[in-house]
């Protein structure tokens, strides 16, 4: 893990509140070095917020990790997708990257 963290740009992890991106999170976060340049980005969808119980226990075991909350409209994917497709450079089949977009 420390490996992925050397950096000589901030480095960020998406936080989805399932166990998988919650332990990613949670390993940054014990990494004191240069605790600012570290971010994690979290969706918020429509009701029932379901995964947001654990998107709140990260953030509480991370207080010097930078958050950023999204919760996205429909207008704003239609309005990002022309800059994110020119960014990413090669097809791909899922959303993850929308929430770091914005």
């Amino acid at each position: 893990m420390k490996i992925r963290l050397r950096a000589d740009t901030p480095v960020g992890c998406l936080l989805s509140g399932g166990l998988d991106s919650a332990a990613i999170a949670c390993l940054m976060g014990e990494d004191r070095s240069n605790a600012s340049s570290k971010h994690i980005f979290s969706t918020i969808h429509d009701p029932p917020y379901e995964e947001a119980a654990g998107i709140d226990a990260v953030r509480a075991r991370q207080p010097t990790t930078l958050f950023h909350p999204d919760q996205p409209t429909a207008e704003r994917f239609w309005s990002d997708l022309p800059n994110v497709l020119w960014h990413q450079e090669q097809p791909f089949a899922t959303l993850p990257w929308w929430p770091t977009t914005g």
